[in-house]
């Protein structure tokens, strides 16, 4: 628990009266003596207490024992614990045989022999501590035997902070160590957590001593942990001279470290290796089968396969099977790289171990290069299939289809498809996907026609190309087929692929049919997405009525922050400023952080409604409270603020003091359209030149400042800036309307 919570749940206990309760009181007694700068707050917690219990004893004491000067008063709350009548149990007794005094501590080894509590292990270990730690200090020569049995007795009762004290005084002493040695004091460190130490204390190894496979597999698995590879790497080079195959295998069952939590659940007797084996890779396969597997675990698995060499063992259909699902995890996260390092490494193998491979490989090593975009490497494993003969397997050679395609090298997708004796729909699907995504809608339809089984994912994949290139007509038209002539139900994905073309159409009765179908078939309920996409339709259709009810009909458990910055989004567009700004509002209660677009939606609320000084303070906490760096749409919004309220002043000192890489000419025209409102000519001149410094052939700039001049009736400079737009061959586009 932080300590600032810590302080507050104390605060809270004291003014409800349990200031001197044991029960209540005891996660701020424990929080505060856990930690040694707050030891003396814990002192004062636990005096407040008018009954301690035996695990509020138990806690100080064992605190107290923790800190070398600090035992005293671990005798001293011994002695007052025994003193109070309290029952004493067996971890007091663990507790006080830390402490290094001889003398008191016979006298609770005494106590111990009369409560009966010295046949328990843990308790007479604890004392043999004691009494070893005393006889070694008053030994006249101690060498690395003497430094090493107290170092393991240390150790196995988990007295790391006195295996590391230990340490430092052998090299106080001048005694060499050894790896028994180091490998008690690297575990140390570990627990400890003092992740610089461990570095430190490899590069010791590396200069005084001789690695063993103890030794390096405990350094393999704590580099494994930190994700550390090439660590990991340069420590199992250091065992060259000792590692052989069943050395490889130990990092499972040898060393004062458990076995990895991430890849075995529990520690378990000797085996033999190829048991061993066996039982490892069923571990290590039901973990990657997990869907909720996360990336360190896969950098541990794969530092464990590489640096134990055991990937070099791997020649049946499990270890296969292990590969490739590792390889599937990196290409479609956001480690593609190491699918194709983890390809290169198991292409080291020694040729008398060769690692098999199948279509799934190299579908997954080409799923890695698409994510990368990087067609070079993609044209390498085309060529190794070729090499291994897989470049007529329909699964490698959809692979290649998509990865040429999402990469642009539409010629390459192009001629393996057509190459391909064999098509499936998901090749097509990826052909005509790939076509849509670079603009090439009319050959993607053309493909799409001809296609033999269309399913529903070929149909989405259409509409959503003619959606994203802005044809919305089109996407609509193929919509309706899709349901009328084919007969084919849309998917959650159909439904979000054509609302963008129901809101760039206007159609509002077509959203309300999806709306309807999306609630009879339990798509609103269980994909927050449409939802979502439903609230920004309603509200780009001009209904804000109905989008404001989907937003109402959400429960505030599901609404995340697309569906706060949705509606925000909507009022905004519909000039309902002060309903924007109070659902903005509700959405800093509802414990959510606001990103750029939902400040930009606010801030354009606050532009279109003149809620100046709202928009200001929005701009305010978006910069120092939520940390949130400003781009050009922000910048334009404060303009137009500040422009349209007659601020004309303020906005150009904004734009001037905007960071040079963000200024454009759209704020400088942004602030000429607000100089033409009101009339500003002197500051619509100094504009003009800063645009004319950037651009000059957009015509609206040159009609905006005529219009200023003949605003002010200087018709002879509204005439002087026509003839220039004349002389530069700048001409006025006509507009249109859609209406």
């Amino acid at each position: 628990m932080a300590m600032e919570a810590v302080k507050k749940l104390q605060a809270h206990l004291i003014r409800s009266g349990f200031r001197s309760d044991p029960i209540a009181m005891s996660d701020v007694l424990c929080s505060y003596a856990d930690s040694p700068s707050n030891l003396h707050k814990a002192i004062v917690v636990f005096n407040q207490i008018k009954r301690p219990t035996m695990f509020n004893w138990n806690w100080m004491i064992h605190c107290f024992s923790q800190r070398s000067d600090r035992t005293n008063e671990a005798i001293c709350m011994y002695s007052r614990m025994r003193c109070r009548g309290v029952v004493v149990n067996l971890f007091v007794f663990k507790a006080c045989a830390r402490i290094p005094d001889i003398r008191r501590g016979q006298k609770i080894h005494v106590h111990s022999l009369k409560l009966g509590f010295h046949s328990y292990l843990f308790v007479s270990n604890a004392l043999i501590s004691m009494y070893a730690r005393e006889m070694f200090d008053v030994m006249l020569n101690r060498d690395l035997v003497s430094f090493n049995s107290l170092i393991c007795g240390h150790s196995q009762s988990n007295r790391f902070r006195e295996v590391l004290s230990l340490f430092k005084a052998m090299q106080g002493e001048k005694v060499k160590t050894d790896a028994v040695t180091m490998l008690k004091v690297v575990f140390a460190s570990s627990q400890l957590g003092y992740q610089n130490l461990i570095d430190s204390t490899v590069k010791y190894i590396e200069e005084n001593v001789k690695v063993d496979v103890y030794l390096g597999n405990t350094l393999l698995d704590l580099y494994g942990r930190r994700e550390c590879l090439e660590f990991a790497r340069k420590v199992f080079d250091m065992q060259s001279s000792v590692r052989d195959r069943p050395s490889r295998s130990s990092h499972f069952t040898y060393g004062p470290t458990p076995i990895p939590q991430c890849i075995l659940s529990s520690n378990r007797p000797s085996q033999t290796h190829l048991q061993l084996s066996q039982l490892d890779e069923q571990h290590l396969l039901t973990l990657l089968l997990k869907h909720t597997i996360t990336r360190r675990q896969l950098i541990q698995i794969h530092s464990l396969l590489i640096t134990t060499g055991l990937y070099q063992y791997g020649v049946h259909s499990t270890w296969m099977i292990i590969w490739n699902t590792l390889l599937r995890k990196y290409s479609l996260g956001i480690l593609p790289e190491e699918a194709l390092k983890l390809y290169k490494q198991l292409q080291d193998t020694p040729p008398s171990l060769p690692v098999s491979t199948d279509s799934f490989t190299y579908s997954f090593l080409l799923k890695a290069c698409a994510n990368l975009d990087q067609p070079i490497k993609g044209v390498q494993i085309h060529a190794h299939i070729i090499k291994v003969g897989f470049e007529f397997h329909v699964y490698v050679q959809t692979a290649l289809v998509n990865m040429y395609s999402v990469c642009g090298c539409l010629s390459d997708a192009t001629q393996v498809f057509n190459e391909m004796p064999e098509r499936n729909s998901v090749t097509w699907n990826a052909m005509i996907t790939g076509l849509t995504k670079w603009g090439e809608v009319d050959l993607a339809r053309s493909l799409f026609d001809e296609m033999p089984n269309r399913t529903v994912i070929s149909w989405t994949g259409m509409i959503d190309g003619y959606t994203r290139s802005k044809h919305p007509k089109e996407a609509l038209a193929l919509f309706r087929q899709m349901m009328v002539s084919d007969g084919i139900k849309p998917t959650e994905i159909t439904i979000l692929a054509i609302l963008p073309a129901i809101s760039y159409h206007g159609a509002l009765d077509i959203c309300q049919s999806i709306h309807t179908y999306g609630e009879k078939n339990g798509f609103n309920a269980s994909d927050i997405r449409i939802t979502n996409s439903l609230i920004d339709t309603y509200a780009k259709c001009g209904c804000i009525e109905s989008a404001v009810r989907v937003f109402e009909d959400i429960s505030s458990k599901r609404r995340n922050l697309v569906s706060w910055t949705s509606i925000i989004s909507g009022l905004a567009m519909h000039g309902m400023a002060k309903e924007a700004v109070e659902q903005f509002d509700k959405l800093a209660k509802a414990c959510l952080n606001p990103n750029r677009v939902t400040f930009l939606s606010v801030l354009n609320a606050c532009s279109h409604g003149g809620l100046v000084e709202e928009g200001l303070r929005f701009f305010s906490k978006m910069v120092n409270v939520y940390q949130i760096i400003p781009d050009i749409k922000h910048y334009g919004c404060l303009i137009d603020m500040l422009g349209r309220a007659g601020r004309l002043a303020e906005a150009e000192k904004m734009v001037l003091e905007m960071p040079r890489e963000t200024v454009n000419v759209v704020v400088w025209r942004t602030l000429l359209g607000a100089c033409s409102f009101h009339g500003n000519v002197e500051m619509g001149e100094r504009v003009m030149r800063k645009i004319l410094e950037t651009e000059r052939r957009y015509s609206g700039d040159y009609v905006l400042l005529s219009n200023i001049f003949s605003g002010v009736g200087r018709f002879g400079d509204a005439e002087r800036v026509r003839k220039l737009m004349d002389e530069r061959n700048v001409f006025k586009v006509p507009g249109l309307s859609l209406i």
